[in-house]
C-alpha cells in the first residue's frame, strides 16, 4: 500500500511542480475506461498513472494546482472513464501505445495537497493497449 500512496503522491506532486493545468472535456481523445467496478465503489473517484518511456501520464478529470487542485472523475454504474494527460505537455494524450497502469480508487473528488488521501483500492493493469489514446479494461483484468 505504501508504494501505491507514493505513486499517487508522485502523480499529484508532478502536477504541482510543473504547473500542469488541464481542463476536462468529455469529447476529447485520450482516456482509460474501466468497467465492472464493484458497486461498493460507485460514488467514489478514480485516478491513474502511467509512464510512456519516461513521459509521465496522469489520469485526472482536471487540474490547476494554483487555483483548484486536482479533480478526479467519479465512478458511476460500475464504470470509470479517466482522461489521460501528458504531464510534459499538459495536453490530452492520444497515443497508440501499450502501457502498464496504476489506478487508484479514492474517497475524495478534489485533492489540494495536505494529508495523504485514503486509497480504497489500488489496481494494476499490465500491457493496456491504447488506440488513439483510448483503452477499455475490465476491473477483473487487474493484476
Amino acid at each position: 500500500m505504501k508504494k501505491s500512496v507514493f505513486r499517487f503522491l508522485i502523480t499529484v506532486a508532478t502536477v504541482a511542480v510543473v504547473g500542469f493545468t488541464v481542463v476536462g472535456c468529455n469529447n476529447e481523445s485520450g482516456g482509460i475506461t474501466i468497467t465492472g467496478i464493484p458497486e461498493e465503489f460507485n460514488g467514489m473517484w478514480a485516478s491513474a498513472y502511467g509512464d510512456l518511456q519516461g513521459e509521465p501520464l496522469t489520469g485526472v478529470q482536471s487540474g490547476n494546482w494554483e487555483t483548484e487542485g486536482t479533480t478526479f472523475p467519479q465512478i458511476t454504474d460500475g464504470k470509470a472513464s479517466i482522461p489521460m494527460w501528458s504531464v510534459v505537455t499538459g495536453k490530452r494524450w492520444n497515443g497508440n501505445d501499450t502501457l502498464d497502469l496504476l489506478v487508484y480508487i479514492i474517497p475524495i473528488r478534489v485533492y489540494r495537497g495536505g494529508p495523504e488521501p485514503q486509497l480504497l483500492e489500488t489496481l494494476w493493469f499490465e500491457a493496456v493497449e491504447f488506440k488513439g489514446g483510448k483503452a477499455t479494461v475490465k476491473y477483473t483484468d487487474k493484476q
